[in-house]
């Protein structure tokens, strides 16, 4: 009953998950950043949960976001954003999903080996930032200048 609450607005749940892997991400992204500043390699083990749990989440934003476009109205303007959103997304969930691979395989052996691997952490988690923002800029402009998911699209008979 709640979730039905908290959903009936919505065409489809695309709207609700996106903000969270976003946030996450951007999070895990400032911290990598802020411990190469304070030169605190040791930190690395607390972000890359953050990058797991973004990654996952952005799993789920990736096919809601798939689903979303069968259940909204678009105009003809819309359908190339749509489509360069989709090719972004795409990217940014290959990519997120390969760092986060890596920084698991590489927690424990390269990282306590290398103190340089904070900067390398660092240098592609702001490239993925970059990815992950032009995304939700498409995304965003989408939705306010297109108007993609304020209207559904009817079932015609």
């Amino acid at each position: 009953m709640a979730v039905e609450t908290i959903t009936s607005g919505l065409p489809n749940y695309h709207p609700l998950l996106v903000h969270f892997p976003i946030g996450l991400l951007v999070y895990a992204t400032i911290m990598d950043v802020i411990q190469v500043v304070l030169r605190q390699p040791t930190r690395l083990k607390n972000t890359t949960p953050l990058y797991l749990v973004g990654t996952v989440l952005l799993v789920f934003t990736y096919f809601s976001g798939r689903y979303a476009v069968a259940s909204v109205q678009t105009t003809g303007m819309a359908h190339v954003t749509i489509n360069d959103h989709w090719s972004l997304a795409t990217g940014c969930l290959i990519y997120f999903a390969a760092t986060s691979l890596a920084r698991i395989l590489l927690w424990s052996s390269w990282y306590k080996k290398q103190p340089s691997a904070m900067y390398v952490f660092a240098v592609t988690s702001l490239v993925g930032l970059v990815l992950l923002v032009t995304t939700a800029d498409l995304g965003g402009r989408l939705v306010y200048r297109y108007g993609v998911g304020v209207a559904t699209v009817s079932a015609s008979p």
